[in-house]
């Protein structure tokens, strides 16, 4: 796995070297876009999290942006020690690779981009899990709570019908 993290820090380094050419700006954004990706799997927990609320935990965005924000930084601080005096064996252990091994290596991080990126999706856009049951509950009781009411008018007529009904007598 490690290696799959070098060879999306050396794709990102090369895709953005020529765009920006040497600067600084290639190597942060490799940073980041790796640090992006080790974080992936935390996001399907949040979103596992916000689907069905394990343990009666409960989604607050504010909680969560703050934990996100808080291991962001400290990931980035891990990549950055991992990567120190690294940096320039990556990019040679990836230099002379073929077209074949590059194609093969870019659908794998196209890959695990699109599936960690879909999953989260899928798990919150799917019916299902904790809110739609609550949902459920509370659409029944209210339907309870309606037909209780509507027998409620029914007797009241039905008592004051009788009551007329008593005093023709």
């Amino acid at each position: 796995m490690k290696d799959f993290f070098k060879y999306a820090y050396y794709r990102v380094y090369e895709w953005q070297l020529g765009a920006y050419g040497k600067h600084w700006l290639p190597a942060e954004t490799a940073i980041l876009n790796v640090g992006l990706m080790v974080m992936a799997p935390y996001f399907i927990f949040v979103a596992l999290v916000i689907k069905y609320e394990p343990f009666g935990i409960s989604f607050e965005p504010t909680k969560y942006t703050i934990i996100t924000i808080i291991l962001m930084v400290i990931e980035d601080f891990f990549i950055r020690r991992w990567l120190k005096g690294k940096h320039y064996k990556i990019l040679k252990q990836f230099k002379n690779e073929s077209q074949k091994q590059s194609n093969k290596g870019l659908l794998l991080i196209w890959g695990y981009i699109s599936f960690f990126v879909a999953v989260p999706i899928i798990i919150i856009a799917t019916p299902g899990g904790v809110k739609d049951s609550k949902e459920k509950a509370s659409q029944k009781i209210e339907k309870s709570i309606f037909k209780h009411e509507r027998t409620m008018k029914d007797l009241e007529g039905y008592e004051k019908n009788t009551i007329k009904v008593d005093s023709l007598k």
